[in-house]
């Protein structure tokens, strides 16, 4: 189940609710986020209590240290490529008021589109 899929049941939810039409896209990226990161809780679990099923004492620390060594990889990944991502919008800010045409509205008005389109482009 992924996060598309959490988001369409929850277009279903929220017009079974009624939840306001202003509100369904906030509510829709809560209940598809959380429900996506609650799949892979479930998921992690049942991984690692398969792979600890051959001992017979397990500590709880033991098996969040496990966790996190898989994990720190991909949220190094995860940092570099949002610092990445919003690499662009850093130089622009820093030719604010040297550069012709680069002031702080046209450096907003570019987050703004930057943060529409890549909006967009989860639906």
């Amino acid at each position: 189940m992924s996060e598309p899929d959490c988001n369409n049941a929850g277009i279903f939810g929220c017009i079974y609710y009624r939840i306001e039409k202003p509100l369904r896209p906030s509510w829709l990226a809560i209940i598809g986020t959380a429900t996506s990161g609650l799949v892979a809780l479930a998921l992690a679990a049942k991984l690692f209590r398969r792979a600890s099923e051959g001992q017979h004492a397990v500590s709880h620390l033991a098996e969040a240290r496990q966790l996190i060594g898989y994990s720190a990889p991909i949220s190094a990944y995860q940092l570099i490529n949002a610092f990445i991502a919003r690499l662009d919008l850093i130089m622009l800010g820093y030719f604010v008021g040297r550069a012709p045409g680069v002031t702080l509205a046209t450096v907003g008005v570019y987050s703004a589109v930057i943060g529409t389109a890549n909006g967009l482009r989860k639906v």
